[in-house]
């Protein structure tokens, strides 16, 4: 679980160093509430970055646009993550899976 991709690319070039040549997937967790996915994120040591978190702040507490907005942001990060060769996606849906389906279909894959 990331939420900036520099991580996932940072991994892989230093797996791809090591021989490793094994599909890697991506895990995807589309943030539909920003105050337990930062609880969670803290527990698992993984950064949320300034800039996610700046676009968030306005919806805490408007949990539809708060969905809305971590929808659009997860829709980028998939295709950041397309678009520079990555074949397979795999999501974290934490009973979500209304969000992964937009995405799904925002993606058209």
């Amino acid at each position: 679980m990331f939420f900036d991709n520099k991580y996932f690319y940072d991994f892989m070039d230093r797996a791809g160093k090591l021989g490793i040549n094994v599909p890697v997937l991506p895990g995807i967790m589309p943030i539909t509430d920003f105050q337990k996915i930062k609880k969670f994120a803290d527990f698992c040591k993984a950064a949320i970055p300034a800039q996610v978190e700046a676009e968030l702040a306005p919806f805490i507490g408007k949990p539809e646009e708060m969905f809305k907005k971590g929808v659009e942001i997860a829709i980028r990060q998939c295709e950041d993550l397309l678009a520079n060769g990555v074949k397979y996606l795999h999501f974290y849906t934490l009973n979500k899976a209304d969000a992964v389906r937009e995405i799904l279909g925002e993606l058209k894959i």
